[in-house]
């Protein structure tokens, strides 16, 4: 990264990776995993906290989940999303506004056959679409 600085992410991925979500993945779970320390080698701070204190999934008040997520995103100079279904979380696609309203990059890494990159709303010049991870960590090293 250029002048050391350290980059502050907000990093999500498929929401399937929280353990106590209904919907749990095993698989998704291990690639997030790995994707965290992937970008985590390269100095970027994920400020978020998410699939580790998911306290929502599953139940009727998810507003705490929320807001502490918004937070989080204040907190980030940028916004990452990995996704790896086709159908991502509602959730996950409300982040990546919020940043975007709140004038941050949002990268995000999903193959182009999926039915997001149909909508218009995903070509905002905030979104940065990363063909892969190693792309990714080329544009988050130049930062």
């Amino acid at each position: 990264m250029q002048s050391n600085k350290k980059i502050k992410a907000y990093v999500q991925g498929d929401w399937e990776v929280n353990p106590v979500s209904s919907h749990y993945d095993h698989d998704l779970s291990q690639n997030y995993s790995v994707f965290l320390k992937e970008l985590e080698s390269t100095g970027l701070i994920n400020v978020a906290t998410w699939h580790t204190d998911g306290k929502g999934v599953g139940k009727h008040d998810r507003s705490a989940d929320v807001i502490r997520n918004y937070k989080q995103i204040d907190h980030a100079d940028v916004v990452i999303t990995y996704i790896l279904k086709d159908n991502p979380h509602r959730s996950g696609l409300c982040c990546m506004a919020y940043g975007i309203g709140k004038n941050k990059p949002c990268y995000v890494i999903c193959p182009d056959e999926f039915n997001m990159w149909k909508s218009s709303c995903m070509y905002h010049p905030l979104i940065h679409k990363m063909d892969s991870i190693s792309q990714l960590i080329t544009e988050i090293k130049n930062i």
